[in-house]
C-alpha cells in the first residue's frame, strides 16, 4: 500500500471513476490475474480435468459476454434431485442461496455440461437435504463442491453448539453435509474454495482441492477454465493450511491440448 502512496493519499476523485473502473483492459487484466491465481493443492489423478459434453461447442472466455450474463435469471435455490445417472453434480455451499454466489460458475458449467445437476444449499436447510444430496452423489460420475466462505469482520459461525466470531470455518450443517459427501465419494469429488483456503483444515480427507480465493465472477470463470483443463494451473498457496498443506504448495498442470 505504501508503494502506491495509499498511506498519503487515501481519497479518490469519484468524478473520474467512470473513466477508470471496469475498462475492457482492466477486466482483461483481472481475468488473467484470476486465472494465474488458481491453486491446485491436492489431486488424486482420477477427477481432473473434468470432461465437457462432446456435443458442446468450443468454449471461449469473453469478458463482455460474462458481464452480460449477470442479467440472466438465477436458478432455483434448491429442488428435487432425480435419481438417475449423471456425469457431473455440483453442490454449492454458501451462507445464503439468495446471493450471487455461484451464479457465474453455474452458467460456465452449463455451457460445458448442459445436463449438469445443480444444487444450492445454505445453513437454513442443508440438514434437511442431506439424504437427497447423498443419493445424488451416489449416482454422479464426478462431484464438484463449491464452497463460498468469505471472511467478514464480526461474522459469527455456529459450530458444535457455540458461536465463533470471525471464523474461517463452515457453519455446522454445511460442514456436516460436506463430511457426508466426502465419506461417500471423496475419490470422485473436487472441492473448490471460493474465499478462504483454510476450510480444508477441517476436512483432511479431501483428495482434490482447488483454491480460487475469491467469490467474484471472474474467479468463478477462471475456476471453470482450470477445472476443465482449458488453462494451465500454476498458482501456489500464499499461506500454510494447518495439517493440510504448506505455504508455497501448488500442483502445476498444463492446459489440455485442444
Amino acid at each position: 500500500k505504501a508503494s502506491v502512496g495509499l498511506n498519503k493519499a487515501r481519497l479518490v476523485d469519484v468524478n473520474t471513476m467512470s473513466a477508470v473502473v471496469a475498462r475492457p483492459e482492466s477486466l482483461d487484466l483481472a481475468q488473467r490475474i484470476a486465472a494465474a491465481s488458481m491453486t491446485l493443492v491436492r489431486e488424486n489423478g482420477h477427477v481432473l480435468p473434468l470432461q465437457a459434453s462432446s456435443s458442446r461447442a468450443t468454449v471461449r472466455h469473453n469478458v463482455s459476454s460474462s458481464k452480460n450474463d449477470r442479467t440472466s435469471a438465477p436458478s432455483p435455490a434448491y429442488g428435487s434431485i432425480e435419481r438417475q445417472e449423471t456425469s457431473l453434480l455440483c453442490v454449492f455451499l454458501t451462507d445464503d442461496v439468495r446471493t450471487e454466489n455461484g451464479r457465474q460458475l453455474e452458467r460456465e458449467l452449463h455451457r460445458r455440461v448442459p445436463d449438469v445437476r445443480i444444487l444450492y444449499l445454505d445453513p437454513r436447510f442443508a440438514a434437511s437435504m442431506t439424504a437427497e444430496v447423498q443419493n445424488a452423489v451416489n449416482s454422479a460420475g464426478r462431484v464438484l463442491v463449491a464452497v463460498y466462505m468469505v471472511p467478514t469482520a464480526g461474522k459469527a459461525v455456529k459450530k458444535e453448539g457455540a458461536a465463533a466470531v470471525n471464523s474461517v470455518s463452515l457453519a455446522l450443517t454445511p460442514a456436516t453435509l460436506l463430511q457426508s459427501i466426502l465419506a461417500i465419494g471423496k475419490e470422485k469429488t473436487v472441492v473448490v474454495a471460493f474465499g478462504s483456503p483454510y476450510i480444508a483444515a477441517d476436512f483432511p480427507q479431501i483428495e482434490n482441492y482447488l483454491c480460487a480465493y475469491s467469490n467474484v465472477s471472474i474467479s468463478e470463470s477462471a475456476a471453470a477454465q482450470a477445472l476443465f483443463g482449458e488453462i494451465a494451473i500454476q498458482g501456489h498457496l500464499p499461506v500454510t493450511i494447518p495439517g493440510f498443506a504448506q505455504r508455497g504448495a501448488g500442483i502445476q498442470k498444463p492446459a489440455m491440448t485442444p
